[in-house]
């Protein structure tokens, strides 16, 4: 009975390994081409558009990419904390509470995704060097509560992608390009 245990454990972690390697790649992929839509979209638009609030309550595409940047520095930063750290508390992250994103909110447009690309690709290399064990650490989401670093790049992947979602719509639903 021992040696049918131990040989099914040893099957379920070669899955689960098998599973977070697929995860990582699918993750890191993501990582290096999710951002690329914006670029395209974001060299047809001038920087009044950029700027402009279209809805005086809502944030303009310029706003949403500062966040954007903003955030990508923060989380580095968490992911720092969780490969040195055993399970850290990381607080919700909340921009209009942050004086870094009115650092980035008073960059030029173009500046802004200037630095998100040289931040991504130091991101992207981060993420590139971790081994499995690095991948598995874990920390505490207030709302999720513990998450893996490769949960947490899942997290910051898709939070991106809402935002990415509202600048398209943004885009679109104010004709600002054919």
């Amino acid at each position: 009975m021992n040696a049918f245990y131990n040989k099914t454990v040893k099957r379920f972690e070669a899955v689960v390994c098998y599973l977070n390697k697929t995860m990582h790649s699918f993750l890191l992929n993501n990582l290096s081409e999710q951002f690329d839509f914006l670029e395209i979209q974001l060299t047809k638009l001038d920087q009044s558009a950029l700027i402009k609030r279209f809805n005086p309550n809502k944030w303009s595409i310029h706003e949403n990419l500062a966040h954007l940047g903003r955030y990508q520095q923060v989380f580095r930063k968490r992911i720092s904390s969780i490969l040195k750290e055993n399970n850290p508390q990381l607080a919700r992250y909340v921009s209009e509470k942050d004086p870094g994103f009115n650092h980035w909110v008073n960059l030029p447009p173009r500046e802004v995704l200037k630095r998100i690309k040289a931040d991504r690709d130091l991101m992207i290399n981060d993420f590139s060097k971790m081994n499995p064990d690095a991948l598995q650490r874990r920390a505490i989401h207030p709302r999720l509560g513990s998450l893996t670093a490769l949960n947490w790049l899942e997290f910051f992947l898709l939070h991106e992608n809402h935002h990415i979602y509202t600048i398209f719509k943004l885009i679109h639903e104010n004709r600002l390009v054919l």
